[in-house]
């Protein structure tokens, strides 16, 4: 399954109804894996800390690709993630 879901540059989704759910992107458009990773914020979900990208780097990236569905996410969501990056700005 893994080697399937590399191979094809899938997104592989997780969810638990009574929790959140985790979309995990195994590529990344715009950036190097090491800047990504330099970068990363760790959110805890109970004891597990889990390294996420920042968002700045995921809209970047989301853009960079120029898939149709990503522009109409962008576009739709834009307000809200200008605001979510805003706040993410260092102080």
């Amino acid at each position: 399954m893994a080697r399937g879901t590399c191979g094809r540059e899938a997104s592989p989704h997780a969810c638990e109804r009574s929790r959140a759910a985790i979309d995990l992107t195994l590529v990344i458009k715009g950036f190097d894996v090491e800047t990504v990773w330099n970068e990363r914020r760790i959110f805890r979900l109970e004891e597990i800390g889990i390294p996420v990208a920042r968002l700045l780097h995921m809209v970047q990236s989301t853009h960079a690709v120029g898939r149709g569905k990503d522009r109409l996410f962008l576009a739709t969501h834009r307000e809200v993630l200008e605001e979510l990056l805003r706040r993410e700005e260092p102080k």
